[in-house]
């Protein structure tokens, strides 16, 4: 038995609203799991705090806000192939910051990239195989 369903079932928000309210869930979450474990609540230096700043603005908030731009602009199928790259986007950082990948990881982002280009490969080959 199969459903298949031809309205739009997301609401109709804009990208900042639902980044909003997926970063306050987050920290919610997050500070909820923290206190239940018992971790010590201590003020974060400047330093601290402005690298925190970066990495939520920076590594999240925006990340998630083009995130969003993309499902919108290409739809949800499409854009989620996208995550299958974030191992080989975090391996490139990592090597541009001076860790040089393993020949485990240079093999894994070669299966990475195959995986995610095969699907397009195939169906442009079988475009030109098909009779026209």
């Amino acid at each position: 038995m199969s459903i298949t369903v031809r309205v739009r079932v997301t609401p109709a928000e804009n990208g900042l609203a639902n980044t909003t309210g997926i970063m306050a869930m987050g920290a919610a979450v997050m500070g909820a799991a923290a206190m239940l474990a018992g971790v010590p609540v201590r003020m974060p230096t400047a330093s601290s705090a402005g690298a925190l700043a970066a990495m939520a603005i920076g590594g999240s908030a925006i990340a998630y806000l083009f995130w969003n731009a993309g499902i919108a602009r290409m739809g949800a199928a499409r854009t989620a192939l996208f995550l299958n790259l974030v191992p080989v986007s975090t391996m490139a950082i990592a090597a541009l910051a001076g860790q040089p990948p393993r020949a485990v990881q240079g093999a894994g982002a070669v299966l990475v990239l195959a995986a995610v280009g095969a699907p397009a490969w195939w169906s442009r080959r079988s475009r030109v195989a098909a009779p026209g």
